[in-house]
């Protein structure tokens, strides 16, 4: 049962993470459409993408879970469903 609760905590972190990167892209979209500097657009833009790779390992993570037998199904389950959908993030908007 260790195993088990150990998993749904790691599975809950990555979810929690998942949310932070959604949250975080909305942020800096709000801020690419006010600003007007050059230099920090491109910072926001990296950001963008690095946080784009993030959700994708993420993403990688919760599909190798889904083979292991020890962890809750379920909870694997919505993890690759959060993780597998693209940020609020549209490039060609940018």
């Amino acid at each position: 049962m260790h195993i088990l609760n150990g998993s749904c905590s790691v599975i809950g972190t990555l979810s929690k993470e998942v949310y932070s990167l959604r949250i975080r892209c909305q942020s800096i979209l709000s801020s690419i459409l006010i600003s007007r500097d050059e230099s920090l657009l491109k910072r926001l833009r990296n950001e963008l993408t690095n946080l784009e790779k993030r959700r994708a390992e993420i993403f990688n993570m919760a599909s190798s879970m889904r083979n292991e037998e020890n962890l809750d199904r379920l909870s694997v389950e919505l993890l690759l469903e959060i993780a597998s959908r693209p940020l609020n993030y549209y490039p060609n908007m940018i």
